[in-house]
């Protein structure tokens, strides 16, 4: 466990520092109203890259899990998904392609960056193969292979973003966000070359197999559809009553919120949610979370109180001198953050289950209490701390309805 642990957080530290380069060069050169500008792209292209291979991620996952030592199934599986994978990635790049203009039109409110929506669509089948690979090795539970493929990954994306934000500037950051998630396909390649650990034999697609991928991704497309969309609901909602310039403060505290919170998404994700298949008895699962919650909350105690204390030293280190503004902001931020890891570690017993009627109800209850409450409170005071009161406020009354939820589930 140790070891697993240790090469998770190496992984999971590269992708932070990845997140935080890329902050920290964009805000240099954009300053707040252009980080306002392009927040509406960064969730778009979040969003291409999770539905990219048909967001059958979770499914990957769960079924390989399950049938990784029937090498007979594994490899009709492997057929399945990288299949499903080509066909969903083909029709997305395509719909891309074609709508770029209004795309660009809806992100920047111009047509100008089309060409970046472009650049997108060609990028999307790449998106996909990594989404499965990645994926793959997690339900093989090949975490040392893993970790190394994202170490190298995220910092190649550091090199590469640095020199393209520098040189080209906002254009620069619209082509660097998108290499960001991108650069997993060189050490995906090596790592194919050298130990192969699954081959495309055919184009396959069964109607079992797609079921069953579709119903454990189900769950993870409701996430993945449902955060973009309320940042981009909450996002126009500032530039509406605020500016841009205070759209380009909350961007940068969200993004230092989503590099801080991908850290935990990826043990959740990768380590408790497998690890959730092996167990089903009440005492098990509470002593899995009772190990998880002991080392997961401590960091992120640690790291967030830290950040915020130094805060005066780490924000023009991370942005620059000018967003220090946000650091009033920070303790709503971190402690919404703080009950949101609860709540969304609490949800995985559901997720592992494939729970759909449970799952879609609370993503809706999560969508509607974010943008209800934010909407409430930025209607009675116009200002950036009512959006982050609004956001500590919903996660806390989500984390209690997880709650409710996980001790109903873990009886059954």
């Amino acid at each position: 466990m140790t070891t697993k642990f240790l090469l998770i957080s190496a992984a999971n530290f590269s992708k932070l520092l990845s997140s935080l380069v890329f902050i920290k060069v964009s805000a240099s050169n954009l300053g707040p109203e252009g980080i306002g500008l392009i927040g509406h792209f960064i969730s778009f292209v979040s969003l291409i890259f999770a539905f990219s291979g048909g967001g059958i991620s979770n499914g990957i996952i769960t079924l390989t899990s399950k049938n990784k030592n029937d090498e007979t199934l594994l490899q009709d599986l492997s057929d399945n998904f990288q299949s499903i994978s080509l066909f969903c990635s083909l029709f997305i790049s395509l719909l891309i392609f074609i709508f770029s203009k209004n795309i660009s039109l809806l992100l920047f409110k111009s047509e100008e960056y089309f060409w970046s929506i472009n650049i997108l669509a060609s990028a999307v089948l790449f998106f996909s193969y990594i989404n499965f690979y990645q994926s793959f090795l997690n339900g093989l539970l090949k975490t040392y292979d893993f970790s190394l493929i994202q170490i190298f990954g995220n910092f190649l994306s550091i090199i590469i973003s640095i020199i393209l934000i520098n040189s080209y500037g906002f254009n620069g950051v619209l082509i660097a966000f998108i290499f960001g998630f991108l650069s997993l396909i060189f050490p995906i390649l090596i790592h194919y070359c050298y130990r192969k650990p699954v081959i495309f034999r055919k184009i396959s697609l069964k109607k079992d197999i797609l079921g069953s991928s579709f119903k454990y991704s189900f769950i993870f497309l409701m996430g993945a559809l449902s955060v973009p969309l309320i940042e981009f609901i909450i996002r126009e909602i500032i530039i509406r009553i605020l500016g841009y310039a205070d759209a380009g403060y909350w961007q940068a505290v969200n993004r230092i919120s989503v590099a801080h919170f991908s850290f935990y998404v990826s043990f959740f994700t990768f380590y408790l949610l497998p690890r959730l298949k092996e167990v089903s008895r009440e005492a098990q699962i509470k002593l899995l979370y009772l190990e998880y919650f002991k080392l997961i909350l401590p960091i992120f105690v640690i790291l967030s109180s830290g950040f915020y204390y130094f805060s005066n030293f780490f924000i023009p280190i991370l942005l620059s001198d000018k967003f220090l503004f946000i650091a009033d902001f920070l303790p709503y931020q971190f402690f919404g953050d703080f009950m949101k890891v609860i709540a969304y570690s609490l949800g995985m017993v559901a997720v592992s289950r494939a729970l759909i009627w449970y799952i879609l109800p609370l993503e809706l209850i999560q969508f509607f209490l974010l943008i209800c409450i934010t909407t409430l409170f930025i209607s009675n005071d116009a200002s950036l701390v009512s959006v982050y009161r609004a956001y500590s406020i919903s996660y806390v009354l989500y984390s209690f309805l997880m709650l409710i939820i996980f001790t109903k589930l873990i009886k059954k």
